[in-house]
């Protein structure tokens, strides 16, 4: 059996440069509670928009990526703001300059196999692939899971709308803590994850009394999901310019388009690439009307415990 070491010693794997590790040890004091101790849901999702609006504004501006999105590192501020902390695992992309502009010089291959970041909330392309370079996308498909992590564990859900039968509970944390063991040492997941995102739309969830969190889960997890379709191929998108030249913009066009091949894929990557996406979304949503404002986080039961065995949630880190 060859462990990673082994392969990159025999020329199967490209061998990383490398990197200098520095030790530092901060006293701070509190600024703000846990994220799910909130006074009401939109306070929560409010700090989320929050923090992403800060980790958007550092990897836009300054290609900055903060690598760790999670539970424990996203704050509400006494104002009831969010702010994002920990940023020790974050690294700066260094940029390029080519004959007309500057491009993010990025690796081909992690140099690490041991994943960065807080299981639990690592994206699915992250967690099956080893070789992956995460990117701002993992990082926003991360604030989805965090999203999803308090609203199912600390407000009221039921399976489909109207039908006031709770979910399982403990099924759909297995999402969340899925590892899967592999004979070389290593461990992976993320296939749980990708059914969710692909499937969604078969048994979605309902969060009681607030369709628009119901309707902003949707909007995430569809685009998403969309990462881990199939591109539309060079005929598709030679299709798709045809139509787009062939009509004016109207209604009858936007129909039209939506019956070809790959114009879905193409939106849906634009939007989860726009650099105002996911913080616009969110507080899109917010805006909407319905919200409550006394839904306090109060945490809800599990179910028994089945035959199943459990596997306890770990952090991950890079520094091996």
């Amino acid at each position: 059996m060859q462990v990673p070491n082994q392969k990159r010693d025999k020329g199967i794997l490209p061998t990383p440069r490398k990197t200098r590790l520095s030790h530092h040890r901060m006293t701070l004091n509190p600024v703000g509670k846990p994220l799910h101790v909130f006074e009401s849901s939109r306070q929560f999702i409010s700090a989320i928009a929050d923090a992403m609006e800060a980790h958007d504004d550092t990897w836009f501006k300054g290609q900055i990526l903060h690598r760790d999105i999670s539970v424990n590192n996203i704050i509400i501020a006494e104002n009831g703001e969010g702010i994002l902390i920990d940023w020790d695992l974050s690294v700066k992309f260094p940029k390029r300059r080519t004959s007309q502009k500057e491009e993010l010089q990025e690796p081909k291959v992690a140099r690490r196999f041991a994943r960065t970041g807080s299981w639990q909330f690592i994206s699915s392309r992250l967690l099956r692939s080893r070789t992956a370079i995460q990117d701002y996308c993992d990082d926003r498909e991360s604030a989805l899971w965090v999203l999803l992590w308090i609203a199912l564990q600390y407000t009221r859900t039921s399976s489909r709308p109207g039908s006031g039968r709770p979910h399982d509970l403990r099924s759909l944390m297995k999402i969340f803590n899925e590892v899967d063991h592999l004979t070389d040492g290593s461990n992976a997941g993320g296939r749980l994850k990708l059914s969710f995102l692909q499937y969604y739309s078969q048994e979605p969830i309902s969060f009681t009394n607030r369709p628009a969190l119901h309707s902003l889960v949707e909007t995430l997890i569809t685009t998403c999901a969309i990462r881990y379709d199939t591109p539309p191929t060079a005929i598709n998108i030679a299709a798709l310019e045809i139509v787009r030249k062939s009509f004016q913009e109207g209604p009858e066009k936007e129909l039209v388009l939506e019956n070809i091949v790959g114009y879905r894929y193409q939106q849906k990557m634009e939007d989860l690439q726009s650099e105002v996406w996911l913080v616009k979304t969110i507080r899109d949503h917010l805006a909407m009307p319905g919200w409550p404002v006394d839904d306090k986080t109060s945490r809800q039961e599990m179910p028994p415990m089945s035959s199943t065995p459990y596997i306890r949630p770990f952090r991950v880190y890079n520094f091996l």
